[in-house]
Protein backbone atom coordinates (compact mmCIF):
# COMPACT_ATOMS: atom_id res chain seq x y z
CA UNK A 1 0.00 0.00 0.00
CA UNK A 2 1.25 3.44 -0.81
CA UNK A 3 0.83 6.14 1.80
CA UNK A 4 1.44 9.83 2.10
CA UNK A 5 2.98 10.58 5.49
CA UNK A 6 1.21 13.06 7.72
CA UNK A 7 3.69 13.83 10.49
CA UNK A 8 1.90 15.17 13.53
CA UNK A 9 4.22 16.39 16.25
CA UNK A 10 3.43 17.74 19.69
CA UNK A 11 6.16 19.25 21.84
CA UNK A 12 6.35 21.27 25.03
CA UNK A 13 7.32 24.93 24.71
CA UNK A 14 7.10 26.04 28.33
CA UNK A 15 5.17 24.77 31.32
CA UNK A 16 1.52 24.64 30.35
CA UNK A 17 2.06 25.42 26.67
CA UNK A 18 2.43 22.95 23.82
CA UNK A 19 3.18 23.32 20.15
CA UNK A 20 1.49 21.29 17.42
CA UNK A 21 2.96 20.91 13.96
CA UNK A 22 2.07 19.03 10.81
CA UNK A 23 4.29 18.16 7.89
CA UNK A 24 3.11 16.39 4.77
CA UNK A 25 3.25 16.54 0.95
CA UNK A 26 0.31 18.95 1.28
CA UNK A 27 2.51 21.41 3.16
CA UNK A 28 3.45 22.34 6.70
CA UNK A 29 1.37 23.92 9.43
CA UNK A 30 2.04 25.07 12.96
CA UNK A 31 -0.07 25.90 15.98
CA UNK A 32 0.50 26.85 19.58
CA UNK A 33 -1.77 25.41 22.22
CA UNK A 34 -1.68 26.63 25.81
CA UNK A 35 -2.38 23.45 27.71
CA UNK A 36 -3.84 23.65 31.20
CA UNK A 37 -2.49 20.48 32.68
CA UNK A 38 -2.67 19.23 36.23
CA UNK A 39 -0.55 16.08 36.51
CA UNK A 40 -2.62 14.61 39.32
CA UNK A 41 -5.78 15.22 37.29
CA UNK A 42 -4.20 13.64 34.24
CA UNK A 43 -3.26 10.53 36.21
CA UNK A 44 -6.82 10.31 37.53
CA UNK A 45 -8.19 10.56 33.98
CA UNK A 46 -5.88 7.86 32.69
CA UNK A 47 -6.90 5.50 35.52
CA UNK A 48 -10.56 6.22 34.89
CA UNK A 49 -10.16 5.71 31.18
CA UNK A 50 -8.37 2.42 31.77
CA UNK A 51 -11.50 1.23 33.55
CA UNK A 52 -13.84 2.65 30.91
CA UNK A 53 -12.05 1.20 27.91
CA UNK A 54 -12.34 -2.30 29.34
CA UNK A 55 -15.93 -1.87 30.45
CA UNK A 56 -14.91 -3.00 33.92
CA UNK A 57 -15.01 -1.47 37.35
CA UNK A 58 -11.47 -0.22 38.02
CA UNK A 59 -9.44 -2.69 40.11
CA UNK A 60 -7.13 -1.32 42.79
CA UNK A 61 -3.63 -0.42 41.64
CA UNK A 62 -1.28 -3.42 41.98
CA UNK A 63 1.19 -3.08 44.86
CA UNK A 64 4.93 -2.96 44.25
CA UNK A 65 6.52 -6.37 44.26
CA UNK A 66 7.99 -7.23 47.68
CA UNK A 67 11.66 -6.37 47.99
CA UNK A 68 12.38 -9.90 49.20
CA UNK A 69 10.88 -11.35 46.03
CA UNK A 70 12.88 -9.04 43.83
CA UNK A 71 16.10 -9.70 45.70
CA UNK A 72 15.68 -13.39 45.07
CA UNK A 73 15.67 -12.75 41.33
CA UNK A 74 19.38 -11.94 41.34
CA UNK A 75 21.95 -9.31 42.12
CA UNK A 76 21.29 -5.88 40.73
CA UNK A 77 17.54 -6.45 40.52
CA UNK A 78 15.60 -3.18 40.86
CA UNK A 79 14.17 -2.64 44.30
CA UNK A 80 10.86 -1.19 43.18
CA UNK A 81 9.22 -2.77 40.16
CA UNK A 82 5.52 -2.10 39.93
CA UNK A 83 4.01 -5.16 38.30
CA UNK A 84 1.07 -4.81 35.95
CA UNK A 85 -0.66 -8.17 36.06
CA UNK A 86 -2.72 -9.28 33.09
CA UNK A 87 -5.87 -9.30 35.22
CA UNK A 88 -6.51 -12.93 34.34
CA UNK A 89 -8.61 -13.40 37.46
CA UNK A 90 -10.73 -10.37 36.61
CA UNK A 91 -11.52 -11.71 33.16
CA UNK A 92 -11.98 -15.31 34.23
CA UNK A 93 -14.52 -14.23 36.81
CA UNK A 94 -17.80 -12.64 35.77
CA UNK A 95 -16.90 -8.93 35.77
CA UNK A 96 -19.28 -6.20 36.82
CA UNK A 97 -19.89 -4.50 33.53
CA UNK A 98 -20.45 -0.82 33.03
CA UNK A 99 -22.48 0.43 30.05
CA UNK A 100 -20.59 -0.08 26.77
CA UNK A 101 -17.92 2.62 26.62
CA UNK A 102 -18.00 3.13 22.83
CA UNK A 103 -19.77 6.49 23.12
CA UNK A 104 -17.32 7.69 25.73
CA UNK A 105 -14.39 6.62 23.57
CA UNK A 106 -15.85 8.48 20.60
CA UNK A 107 -16.15 11.62 22.69
CA UNK A 108 -12.60 11.24 23.97
CA UNK A 109 -11.31 10.60 20.45
CA UNK A 110 -13.09 13.71 19.18
CA UNK A 111 -11.53 15.79 21.95
CA UNK A 112 -8.06 14.49 21.15
CA UNK A 113 -8.57 15.03 17.43
CA UNK A 114 -9.72 18.63 17.84
CA UNK A 115 -6.89 19.28 20.26
CA UNK A 116 -4.26 18.69 17.57
CA UNK A 117 -6.15 19.29 14.31
CA UNK A 118 -6.52 23.02 14.81
CA UNK A 119 -6.75 25.75 12.18
CA UNK A 120 -3.90 25.42 9.65
CA UNK A 121 -3.07 21.91 10.91
CA UNK A 122 -6.66 20.78 10.29
CA UNK A 123 -6.61 22.32 6.82
CA UNK A 124 -3.33 20.57 6.03
CA UNK A 125 -4.95 17.27 7.11
CA UNK A 126 -7.96 17.77 4.85
CA UNK A 127 -5.81 18.68 1.85
CA UNK A 128 -3.53 15.70 2.44
CA UNK A 129 -6.51 13.32 2.60
CA UNK A 130 -7.98 14.73 -0.60
CA UNK A 131 -4.66 14.53 -2.44
CA UNK A 132 -4.13 10.92 -1.33
CA UNK A 133 -7.60 9.86 -2.47
CA UNK A 134 -7.06 11.44 -5.87
CA UNK A 135 -4.03 9.16 -6.24
CA UNK A 136 -5.70 6.05 -4.79
CA UNK A 137 -3.44 6.20 -1.75
CA UNK A 138 -3.80 6.44 2.02
CA UNK A 139 -2.42 8.77 4.67
CA UNK A 140 -0.22 7.37 7.42
CA UNK A 141 -0.59 9.39 10.64
CA UNK A 142 2.84 9.46 12.28
CA UNK A 143 2.48 10.62 15.87
CA UNK A 144 5.58 12.22 17.37
CA UNK A 145 4.58 12.89 20.96
CA UNK A 146 7.49 14.35 22.89
CA UNK A 147 5.88 15.20 26.26
CA UNK A 148 5.46 11.95 28.23
CA UNK A 149 2.28 13.24 29.87
CA UNK A 150 0.68 13.43 26.42
CA UNK A 151 2.13 10.14 25.20
CA UNK A 152 0.28 8.47 28.08
CA UNK A 153 -3.06 9.29 26.46
CA UNK A 154 -4.76 6.76 24.13
CA UNK A 155 -4.23 8.53 20.79
CA UNK A 156 -5.21 5.35 18.97
CA UNK A 157 -8.81 6.49 19.55
CA UNK A 158 -8.52 9.68 17.47
CA UNK A 159 -11.99 10.31 16.04
CA UNK A 160 -12.39 12.53 12.98
CA UNK A 161 -15.84 14.18 13.11
CA UNK A 162 -15.53 15.12 9.44
CA UNK A 163 -15.04 11.48 8.41
CA UNK A 164 -17.40 10.26 11.15
CA UNK A 165 -15.04 7.46 12.08
CA UNK A 166 -12.04 6.54 14.18
CA UNK A 167 -8.88 7.35 12.26
CA UNK A 168 -7.12 4.11 13.23
CA UNK A 169 -10.03 1.95 12.03
CA UNK A 170 -9.50 2.79 8.37
CA UNK A 171 -6.85 1.28 6.09
CA UNK A 172 -6.69 4.72 4.52
CA UNK A 173 -5.38 6.26 7.75
CA UNK A 174 -3.29 3.96 9.96
CA UNK A 175 -2.02 5.54 13.18
CA UNK A 176 1.51 4.83 14.40
CA UNK A 177 3.79 6.23 17.07
CA UNK A 178 6.87 7.05 15.08
CA UNK A 179 10.35 7.01 16.56
CA UNK A 180 12.93 9.26 14.89
CA UNK A 181 16.10 7.43 13.87
CA UNK A 182 19.20 8.47 11.96
CA UNK A 183 19.09 5.44 9.68
CA UNK A 184 15.81 3.84 8.71
CA UNK A 185 15.81 0.02 8.42
CA UNK A 186 15.27 -1.57 5.04
CA UNK A 187 12.67 -4.24 4.39
CA UNK A 188 13.93 -7.81 4.70
CA UNK A 189 13.38 -10.10 1.72
CA UNK A 190 12.05 -13.43 2.99
CA UNK A 191 10.43 -16.55 1.68
CA UNK A 192 7.35 -17.67 3.54
CA UNK A 193 6.69 -18.91 6.13
CA UNK A 194 7.00 -16.00 8.52
CA UNK A 195 8.99 -17.46 11.45
CA UNK A 196 7.59 -16.56 14.86
CA UNK A 197 9.46 -17.35 18.08
CA UNK A 198 7.09 -17.32 21.04
CA UNK A 199 7.61 -17.42 24.79
CA UNK A 200 5.30 -17.61 27.80
CA UNK A 201 6.76 -16.52 31.11
CA UNK A 202 4.90 -17.28 34.33
CA UNK A 203 7.00 -16.59 37.44
CA UNK A 204 5.84 -18.53 40.48
CA UNK A 205 5.70 -15.44 42.68
CA UNK A 206 3.15 -13.66 40.47
CA UNK A 207 -0.31 -14.38 39.11
CA UNK A 208 -0.03 -17.80 37.51
CA UNK A 209 -0.48 -18.13 33.78
CA UNK A 210 -1.61 -21.45 32.36
CA UNK A 211 1.22 -21.94 29.86
CA UNK A 212 -0.55 -24.73 28.05
CA UNK A 213 -3.70 -22.65 27.66
CA UNK A 214 -1.74 -19.61 26.50
CA UNK A 215 0.08 -21.68 23.88
CA UNK A 216 -3.18 -23.26 22.80
CA UNK A 217 -4.80 -19.85 22.30
CA UNK A 218 -1.99 -18.49 20.16
CA UNK A 219 -1.72 -21.80 18.31
CA UNK A 220 -5.45 -21.72 17.58
CA UNK A 221 -5.16 -18.17 16.29
CA UNK A 222 -2.39 -19.16 13.88
CA UNK A 223 -3.55 -22.70 13.03
CA UNK A 224 -4.99 -21.81 9.63
CA UNK A 225 -1.89 -19.77 8.75
CA UNK A 226 0.42 -22.59 9.81
CA UNK A 227 -1.55 -25.16 7.81
CA UNK A 228 -1.30 -22.90 4.77
CA UNK A 229 2.46 -22.51 5.10
CA UNK A 230 2.22 -18.77 5.81
CA UNK A 231 3.47 -18.85 9.39
CA UNK A 232 5.81 -21.09 11.36
CA UNK A 233 5.44 -20.95 15.15
CA UNK A 234 7.92 -22.31 17.69
CA UNK A 235 7.58 -22.09 21.46
CA UNK A 236 10.58 -21.68 23.72
CA UNK A 237 10.96 -24.40 26.32
CA UNK A 238 11.06 -22.40 29.53
CA UNK A 239 10.55 -18.72 30.16
CA UNK A 240 14.09 -17.81 31.22
CA UNK A 241 16.45 -15.33 29.61
CA UNK A 242 18.93 -18.16 28.96
CA UNK A 243 16.24 -20.16 27.14
CA UNK A 244 15.43 -17.13 25.00
CA UNK A 245 19.10 -16.63 24.12
CA UNK A 246 19.49 -20.29 23.16
CA UNK A 247 16.35 -20.23 21.00
CA UNK A 248 17.46 -17.08 19.19
CA UNK A 249 20.65 -18.86 18.14
CA UNK A 250 18.49 -21.44 16.33
CA UNK A 251 17.15 -18.74 14.04
CA UNK A 252 16.70 -16.92 11.82
CA UNK A 253 13.49 -15.57 13.32
CA UNK A 254 11.33 -12.77 12.03
CA UNK A 255 9.05 -12.08 15.02
CA UNK A 256 9.31 -12.41 18.80
CA UNK A 257 5.93 -12.97 20.48
CA UNK A 258 5.88 -12.57 24.27
CA UNK A 259 3.04 -13.54 26.59
CA UNK A 260 3.36 -12.76 30.29
CA UNK A 261 3.64 -10.01 32.85
CA UNK A 262 4.98 -6.55 32.26
CA UNK A 263 5.92 -3.85 34.71
CA UNK A 264 7.67 -0.57 35.24
CA UNK A 265 10.80 -0.04 37.29
CA UNK A 266 10.25 3.38 38.83
CA UNK A 267 13.70 3.49 40.39
CA UNK A 268 15.49 3.07 37.06
CA UNK A 269 12.73 4.74 35.03
CA UNK A 270 12.30 1.91 32.54
CA UNK A 271 9.83 -0.73 31.49
CA UNK A 272 10.48 -4.41 32.21
CA UNK A 273 9.21 -7.82 31.19
CA UNK A 274 9.05 -10.45 33.91
CA UNK A 275 10.83 -13.54 32.68
CA UNK A 276 11.52 -16.52 34.93
CA UNK A 277 14.66 -16.86 37.02
CA UNK A 278 16.42 -20.18 37.49
CA UNK A 279 14.40 -20.65 40.68
CA UNK A 280 11.13 -19.98 38.85
CA UNK A 281 10.61 -16.59 40.47
CA UNK A 282 10.36 -13.29 38.61
CA UNK A 283 13.44 -12.04 36.80
CA UNK A 284 12.75 -8.48 35.56
CA UNK A 285 14.40 -7.87 32.19
CA UNK A 286 14.55 -4.25 31.07
CA UNK A 287 13.79 -3.09 27.58
CA UNK A 288 17.45 -2.07 27.23
CA UNK A 289 18.65 -5.57 28.14
CA UNK A 290 16.18 -7.24 25.80
CA UNK A 291 17.03 -4.75 23.07
CA UNK A 292 20.73 -5.58 23.27
CA UNK A 293 19.89 -9.27 23.00
CA UNK A 294 17.60 -8.88 20.00
CA UNK A 295 19.85 -6.40 18.20
CA UNK A 296 22.28 -9.22 17.46
CA UNK A 297 19.68 -10.91 15.25
CA UNK A 298 19.07 -8.66 12.22
CA UNK A 299 16.39 -10.90 10.72
CA UNK A 300 14.15 -10.19 13.73
CA UNK A 301 12.10 -7.20 12.66
CA UNK A 302 9.12 -7.22 15.01
CA UNK A 303 8.29 -7.81 18.67
CA UNK A 304 4.73 -8.37 19.86
CA UNK A 305 4.34 -7.90 23.62
CA UNK A 306 1.11 -9.32 25.06
CA UNK A 307 1.79 -7.89 28.49
CA UNK A 308 0.37 -4.97 30.44
CA UNK A 309 2.44 -1.80 30.54
CA UNK A 310 4.52 -2.72 27.50
CA UNK A 311 3.57 0.67 26.07
CA UNK A 312 3.77 2.58 29.37
CA UNK A 313 6.42 5.29 29.70
CA UNK A 314 7.42 7.39 32.68
CA UNK A 315 6.58 11.05 33.25
CA UNK A 316 10.16 12.01 32.44
CA UNK A 317 10.89 10.09 29.23
CA UNK A 318 8.54 9.15 26.42
CA UNK A 319 10.96 6.40 25.34
CA UNK A 320 11.25 4.67 28.73
CA UNK A 321 8.56 2.08 27.96
CA UNK A 322 9.65 -1.43 27.06
CA UNK A 323 8.31 -0.95 23.51
CA UNK A 324 9.91 2.46 23.07
CA UNK A 325 13.25 1.19 24.31
CA UNK A 326 13.21 -1.78 21.94
CA UNK A 327 12.57 0.48 18.97
CA UNK A 328 15.31 2.86 20.03
CA UNK A 329 17.63 -0.17 20.31
CA UNK A 330 17.06 -1.09 16.69
CA UNK A 331 13.90 -3.23 16.42
CA UNK A 332 12.03 -1.76 13.41
CA UNK A 333 8.56 -2.25 14.93
CA UNK A 334 7.00 -3.20 18.27
CA UNK A 335 3.35 -3.88 19.02
CA UNK A 336 2.59 -3.44 22.72
CA UNK A 337 -0.56 -3.21 24.84
CA UNK A 338 -1.52 -0.01 26.60
CA UNK A 339 -4.31 -1.76 28.52
CA UNK A 340 -5.07 -5.36 29.49
CA UNK A 341 -6.54 -7.32 26.60
CA UNK A 342 -8.98 -10.20 26.93
CA UNK A 343 -8.01 -13.62 25.64
CA UNK A 344 -10.65 -13.59 22.91
CA UNK A 345 -9.47 -10.25 21.59
CA UNK A 346 -5.83 -11.36 21.72
CA UNK A 347 -6.64 -14.45 19.64
CA UNK A 348 -8.57 -12.47 17.01
CA UNK A 349 -5.87 -9.83 16.85
CA UNK A 350 -3.10 -12.41 16.37
CA UNK A 351 -4.97 -14.24 13.61
CA UNK A 352 -5.74 -11.13 11.56
CA UNK A 353 -2.41 -9.42 12.24
CA UNK A 354 -0.08 -12.30 11.41
CA UNK A 355 -2.15 -13.28 8.38
CA UNK A 356 -1.81 -9.79 6.90
CA UNK A 357 1.87 -9.61 7.81
CA UNK A 358 2.62 -12.95 6.14
CA UNK A 359 1.00 -11.63 2.97
CA UNK A 360 3.51 -8.80 2.81
CA UNK A 361 1.20 -6.12 4.17
CA UNK A 362 3.03 -3.19 5.82
CA UNK A 363 2.97 -3.56 9.58
CA UNK A 364 0.85 -0.45 10.15
CA UNK A 365 -1.77 -1.69 7.70
CA UNK A 366 -1.58 -5.15 9.30
CA UNK A 367 -2.33 -3.63 12.71
CA UNK A 368 -5.23 -1.69 11.18
CA UNK A 369 -6.54 -4.90 9.59
CA UNK A 370 -6.50 -6.53 13.02
CA UNK A 371 -8.22 -3.51 14.59
CA UNK A 372 -11.02 -3.78 12.04
CA UNK A 373 -11.37 -7.50 12.81
CA UNK A 374 -11.70 -6.77 16.53
CA UNK A 375 -14.22 -3.98 15.98
CA UNK A 376 -16.30 -6.19 13.72
CA UNK A 377 -16.31 -9.10 16.16
CA UNK A 378 -17.78 -7.09 19.03
CA UNK A 379 -19.39 -3.72 18.34
CA UNK A 380 -19.66 -2.94 22.05
CA UNK A 381 -15.95 -3.47 22.69
CA UNK A 382 -13.23 -0.92 22.08
CA UNK A 383 -10.31 -3.29 22.63
CA UNK A 384 -9.22 -2.60 19.07
CA UNK A 385 -7.47 0.47 20.49
CA UNK A 386 -5.46 -1.47 23.06
CA UNK A 387 -2.54 -2.38 20.74
CA UNK A 388 -0.04 0.40 20.12
CA UNK A 389 2.38 0.30 17.19
CA UNK A 390 5.81 1.85 17.74
CA UNK A 391 7.54 2.17 14.39
CA UNK A 392 10.89 3.26 13.03
CA UNK A 393 10.51 1.83 9.49
CA UNK A 394 9.31 4.91 7.57
CA UNK A 395 7.14 3.03 5.07
CA UNK A 396 5.92 0.34 7.46
CA UNK A 397 7.29 -2.48 5.28
CA UNK A 398 9.20 -4.96 7.43
CA UNK A 399 9.26 -7.90 5.03
CA UNK A 400 9.07 -8.33 1.29
CA UNK A 401 7.60 -11.60 0.04
CA UNK A 402 6.24 -12.82 -3.24
CA UNK A 403 2.82 -11.68 -2.02
CA UNK A 404 3.91 -8.11 -1.30
CA UNK A 405 3.33 -7.10 -4.92
CA UNK A 406 -0.21 -8.51 -4.79
CA UNK A 407 -1.03 -6.28 -1.83
CA UNK A 408 0.60 -3.26 -3.46
CA UNK A 409 -1.50 -3.75 -6.60
CA UNK A 410 -4.77 -3.52 -4.70
CA UNK A 411 -6.86 -0.35 -4.97
CA UNK A 412 -8.35 1.53 -2.10
CA UNK A 413 -12.14 1.26 -1.93
CA UNK A 414 -13.49 3.94 -4.22
CA UNK A 415 -10.03 4.91 -5.40
CA UNK A 416 -8.85 4.81 -8.96
CA UNK A 417 -5.14 4.46 -8.38
CA UNK A 418 -2.89 1.54 -7.60
CA UNK A 419 -0.90 0.93 -4.51
CA UNK A 420 2.70 0.75 -5.48
CA UNK A 421 5.74 0.27 -3.27
CA UNK A 422 5.47 2.63 -0.34
CA UNK A 423 7.41 5.64 -1.55
CA UNK A 424 8.18 8.75 0.44
CA UNK A 425 7.68 11.97 -1.53
CA UNK A 426 10.89 13.91 -2.02
CA UNK A 427 9.55 16.81 -0.02
CA UNK A 428 9.11 14.53 2.98
CA UNK A 429 12.24 12.43 2.59
CA UNK A 430 14.66 15.33 2.35
CA UNK A 431 14.56 16.38 5.99
CA UNK A 432 12.80 15.10 9.12
CA UNK A 433 13.68 17.29 12.11
CA UNK A 434 10.79 17.29 14.54
CA UNK A 435 11.76 20.76 15.71
CA UNK A 436 10.66 22.24 12.38
CA UNK A 437 7.13 21.13 13.13
CA UNK A 438 6.93 23.20 16.29
CA UNK A 439 6.23 26.94 16.47
CA UNK A 440 3.68 29.80 16.15
CA UNK A 441 0.32 30.33 17.76
CA UNK A 442 -3.29 29.19 17.89
CA UNK A 443 -6.03 27.36 19.75
CA UNK A 444 -6.40 26.03 23.25
CA UNK A 445 -6.37 22.49 24.59
CA UNK A 446 -7.56 21.75 28.11
CA UNK A 447 -6.94 18.18 29.22
CA UNK A 448 -9.39 18.45 32.10
CA UNK A 449 -12.03 18.58 29.39
CA UNK A 450 -11.16 14.98 28.53
CA UNK A 451 -12.86 13.77 31.66
CA UNK A 452 -15.95 15.89 31.11
CA UNK A 453 -16.22 15.04 27.44
CA UNK A 454 -15.32 11.38 27.50
CA UNK A 455 -15.58 9.79 30.91
CA UNK A 456 -19.13 9.13 32.01
CA UNK A 457 -20.25 9.29 35.62
CA UNK A 458 -19.29 6.20 37.55
CA UNK A 459 -16.15 5.52 35.51
CA UNK A 460 -13.77 7.43 37.76
CA UNK A 461 -11.43 5.19 39.73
Amino acid sequence: MRYLDFELAVDRLVEGEYAVGARSPAGEARARSPLRLDRAELQRQVRAYDAAVRGLRAPPAPPPAPASDLAAAGAGTPAAVTVARRDIAVYDAEPERSPPPAGDVRALGTTLFRAVMVDEVAECWRVCLARARERGMGVRVQLRLQPPELAALPWEYLYDPGQEDFTALSLETPVVRYVEVARAPEALAIERPLRVLAVVASPTDHATLDKGAEQERVGRALAELRDGGQVELEWIEGGTLAALQAALRRGPWHVLHYVGHGGFDAEHDEGVLLLEGEDGRAHPVSGATLGRLLAGHPSLRLAVLNACDGARASESSVFSSTAGTLVRRGIPAVVAMQYPITDGAAVRFAHAFYGALADGVPVDAAVTTARVALAGADRASVEWGTPVLFLRAPDGVLFRTGHTAEWQAMSLPGGGGARGAPARPAAVASSRPTGRLVAAAVGALALPALAAAALAAGRVA
